[in-house]
């Protein structure tokens, strides 16, 4: 059937609107386009643990099954949030593909790939894992439409779960932001280098740090921003070891809600990138790459295939992920106000039609022309 508007009056959404600006952002796009929407939540009444919190949890999802069987049995499209949790999703994806409805599911990311690799929850032989790898497949395998970030990434993620890369189920909407209205950056004298995001090994860290060991004798500074202070004791530790304590600055207060943003706009010359060295680090673009060009900042970054694929070397500058060739492109960048400024401008223009909530809306129309 086709998604256009003509064609369709009910979306039902299923999984959580608090994974943020992404699953948000197509509840928005459904009332924008003046659709009936449903929402079937997958939040429980009891959030503490016990046998009575379980009995509470389970009667509350036996008493409104009736409800979910008879919007998904009316609704003409389930959308599928990022990352679900709870099993009521997985059956209602069930329940949406008896009643033969379409459903599109937002892959984002992988439950595996974060928990298991990323964050080394459990080892990759472990059964915790085994059911981890299970619940990506049949996302995708029950969905007549996967919306992922890149070709990069869909590849990554559909060889990591051994899924076909023929299926034309595939569609491609990268990441996003809403814009954002900012003031002229000031320009420091010193030259600043700032990095945010969150303590784990896709994002390279550790080359960051090292890399600030060649480059000493040059005015410039590296601030960290990052969300743990107890994630972060490893990275201080690292600082002292290295030497580097008077040329990097470690802050775990500010966030894009508190701050942050302010706090980079002022302050930034120059944006880093990932540089893990996994092979999904070489594979993905990270958010903090499209926040920056929002804001103007000039980015440099590990090379990555979704890099080449999204956003051309004008805009994100790319080097080898190892410390050394980090150090030798920050110097060919250091001073070099001009070649930085146009960086800027080119990386706002390139957000602005394809990294933007308007650029998302247009991804979303194409996607709802087509036919599933």
């Amino acid at each position: 059937m086709s998604l256009k508007r003509n064609s369709m009056q009910r979306v039902c959404f299923t999984g959580s609107f608090s994974s943020g600006f992404r699953a948000q952002s197509f509840l928005r796009y459904a009332i924008k386009k003046a659709y009936k929407v449903h929402i079937l939540s997958e939040k429980n009444f009891c959030k503490s643990k016990g046998v009575l919190s379980f009995l509470v949890n389970f009667l509350s999802s036996v008493i409104f099954i009736p409800r979910r069987v008879y919007l998904l049995l009316r609704t003409d499209l389930l959308i599928v949030l990022a990352m679900p949790n709870s099993i009521t999703v997985y059956a209602d994806i069930v329940l949406a593909r008896i009643f033969r409805k379409p459903v599109i599911y937002d892959f984002y990311i992988s439950h595996y790939d974060s928990s298991v690799l990323d964050r080394k929850n459990c080892s990759p032989n472990s059964f915790k894992a085994f059911i981890q790898w299970h619940r990506d497949r049949l996302l995708y395998v029950f969905s007549t439409k996967v919306i992922f970030l890149s070709i990069a990434e869909k590849k990554y993620y559909k060889s990591l779960l051994k899924l076909s890369d023929k299926s034309k189920k595939d569609f491609i909407v990268p990441l996003f932001a809403e814009s954002i209205d900012f003031n002229e950056r000031v320009s420091s004298l010193r030259f600043n280098i700032c990095w945010w995001g969150s303590y784990i090994p896709l994002h390279g860290l550790d080359v960051i740090l090292d890399a600030m060991t060649y480059l000493t004798d040059l005015d410039c500074h590296l601030y960290i921003y990052g969300n743990s202070n107890d994630l972060a004791r490893p990275h201080i530790n690292s600082v002292e070891r290295l030497g580097i304590d008077k040329v990097v600055t470690i802050r775990n207060d500010l966030t894009f809600k508190s701050g942050l943003k302010e706090e980079l706009s002022q302050r930034a010359s120059l944006a880093l990138g990932g540089f893990g060295n996994s092979a999904k680090a070489k594979a993905v673009t990270t958010n903090k790459l499209i926040e920056a060009m929002n804001l103007g900042i000039p980015v440099l970054s590990g090379h990555a295939e979704s890099i080449d694929e999204l956003i051309p070397q004008d805009v994100v500058k790319t080097c080898a992920r190892d410390s050394l060739s980090l150090s030798m492109a920050i110097r060919d960048l250091y001073g070099k106000k001009d070649i930085l400024q146009e960086q800027s401008n080119n990386g706002k223009v390139l957000f602005e039609s394809k990294f933007s909530y308007n650029a998302f809306e247009k991804n979303l129309d194409q996607l709802f022309e087509q036919r599933v």
